[in-house]
């Protein structure tokens, strides 16, 4: 009976780890080969925002409960690839890629139970600088989707 508990009880803990594959993991890794690597929580992010500027967009800073942020100007070939290889094993979906020269930007969304978990933003500047934007959110379809219009509109 212990034997079964106890494959039950590891099974359950590598599936639950399994799903909690996030821009934090990325992040953790990577932040002290970061020029500048900054975790700021979401109240703090709303206090520098001024709301009658914003427009569609205000549900994603309200959402927002935390921002991951990672600067790289050296090793960006590196940091790059093992983007792409986290991207492939998180199982994160790509709204947007472009590409313009060596300029490169995207952006990439986790989803779990019909909600917007979190949201990342990439950009390279012609392979010498990297940036990284990390959103935890908590947006509904219906909420992500008129984002995205509003952002085609503009």
């Amino acid at each position: 009976m212990k034997r079964i508990v106890t494959v039950v009880l590891v099974f359950l803990a590598v599936a639950i780890n399994a799903q909690k594959t996030s821009f934090k993991s990325f992040y953790k890794s990577h932040k002290e080969n970061a020029e500048v690597s900054l975790n700021v929580p979401g109240f703090i992010a709303r206090m520098f925002v001024d709301n009658d500027d914003l427009g569609e967009e205000e549900i994603l800073i309200k959402k927002a409960r935390n921002f991951k942020i990672l600067t790289f100007t050296e090793r960006v070939d590196s940091v790059s690839s093992d983007f792409k290889n986290f991207v492939k094993n998180s199982n994160l979906k790509t709204l947007v890629r472009t590409k313009d020269g060596k300029d490169k930007a995207g952006i990439y969304f986790l989803e779990h139970k019909d909600k917007i978990r979190e949201i990342i933003i990439m950009s390279e500047n012609e392979g010498d600088e990297l940036v990284f934007l990390g959103l935890k959110t908590n947006l509904s379809k219906d909420e992500f989707s008129s984002l995205i219009t509003e952002m085609e509109k503009s």
